[in-house]
């Protein structure tokens, strides 16, 4: 992203955050200075409360018993103050969290005016936290204070391969827009299937129009690449993004643009450069919901090739060997029954005959397939 950034010139006006950077003081000293087009990013806790060893660690401290209800902000300016604490052998801290029932405090006004909502949503009035373990390490508190200092000024997303403890409890709180989660006062329903890319709700049109217009995808569809597995972790994050969003298209009645966007996944990542496997029957699961069968089809007879020779490879294994690819064999073996399974349900007799001779040596006699439910929503 820096990259993208300082040398190709794309929105500076962003500020990037490095969530491996951000337990030390000089970084977080950097990010209270404008960087190119991007203002000044505006924190709570005084400079000077985060240099050198101070606030390492902060510990909740409560011998009062039950936590009092304590807004983020309020809760990281007394954190930011002075409030010895006695950490034993000698040991002073210098401050500590008074309560773990901590929470964002939501003015409808200002979340319209800062674009996260519309005037006819319904949103909560709080968003809560949820603050694990009896202590902040400076990076929890360095981000926790970017979020109550800024958000209502200017959107705050978190990239889909963060991890989840950094969002302390807001998941539900997330939008998906693309390949970043923004923080909305609006409550969604976490689809765990997903992983981090499940938090939330989806802002389907905003991610078919960031996909279909504003991504850029390379010469992958173009030329014959050698693509190390490394890279797959990346073309996931796509994958799952687009897929979810597909669903939620086709919840909204809107079939015609999650047909689309799984053309364009099907474009953009072809067999040539990402042989088809076990992951592209899940997106060909939006064709099927969307009772796209034809559009399917060129797809499945692809994916029906590539399956045979990697059962006929393993099949040549010896027994000892093949315990290594226990994985891979279950893999393949239930997406050839997926394949089947699907042409059935279309009434394709004919290829389904080829499947069946195709797959011939493979299947079993009582073999009676069916995809499950979790593939095909």
């Amino acid at each position: 992203m820096w990259y993208a950034q300082e040398v190709e010139g794309i929105r500076t006006d962003v500020r990037v955050v490095n969530l491996s950077l951000i337990a030390v003081d000089w970084y977080i000293d950097l990010l209270r200075r404008k960087v190119n087009n991007s203002a000044p990013i505006k924190m709570t806790i005084p400079s000077d409360a985060y240099r050198g060893r101070k606030r390492n660690q902060v510990f909740y401290y409560n011998p009062g018993g039950a936590d009092q209800a304590m807004s983020l902000k309020s809760a990281l300016q007394f954190v930011g103050e002075d409030h010895p604490l006695s950490a034993g052998r000698g040991r002073t801290l210098e401050s500590y969290l008074p309560s773990k029932n901590l929470f964002l405090p939501v003015d409808r006004q200002q979340a319209i005016a800062a674009g996260l909502i519309t005037a006819q949503d319904s949103i909560v009035d709080r968003i809560p936290l949820r603050i694990d373990g009896e202590q902040l390490i400076k990076d929890d508190l360095a981000v926790l204070d970017i979020i109550a200092s800024n958000l209502w000024e200017r959107p705050i997303y978190f990239a889909v391969t963060c991890r989840d403890d950094k969002m302390f409890g807001m998941n539900d709180f997330m939008q998906l827009e693309g390949l970043g989660l923004r923080i909305t006062p609006k409550r969604g329903v976490t689809d765990p299937q997903y992983g981090m890319i499940g938090n939330g709700s989806v802002a389907a049109d905003k991610v078919y129009e960031n996909v279909m217009t504003k991504f850029k995808w390379g010469n992958f569809d173009k030329h014959k690449l050698y693509v190390d597995k490394s890279y797959l972790p990346s073309v996931q994050s796509i994958q799952l993004s687009m897929r979810r969003t597909a669903f939620e298209l086709l919840r909204q009645g809107k079939k015609d643009e999650a047909n689309k966007l799984i053309d364009k996944y099907f474009e953009v990542y072809p067999n040539m450069n990402f042989p088809y496997d076990y992951r592209a029957m899940y997106m060909l699961a939006v064709y099927f919901q969307a009772e796209a069968y034809d559009k399917a089809k060129p797809h499945l007879e692809i994916l029906a090739a590539n399956t045979q020779d990697l059962l006929e490879y393993l099949d040549s294994l010896d027994s000892d060997t093949l315990k290594s690819y226990e994985t891979d064999y279950r893999l393949a073996y239930q997406t050839m029954e997926n394949i089947i399974a699907e042409a059935r349900r279309a009434k394709d007799d004919d290829f389904v005959k080829k499947l069946e001779e195709m797959f011939g040596p493979h299947l079993l006699e009582d073999t009676a397939p069916q995809m499950p439910d979790s593939l095909r929503n």
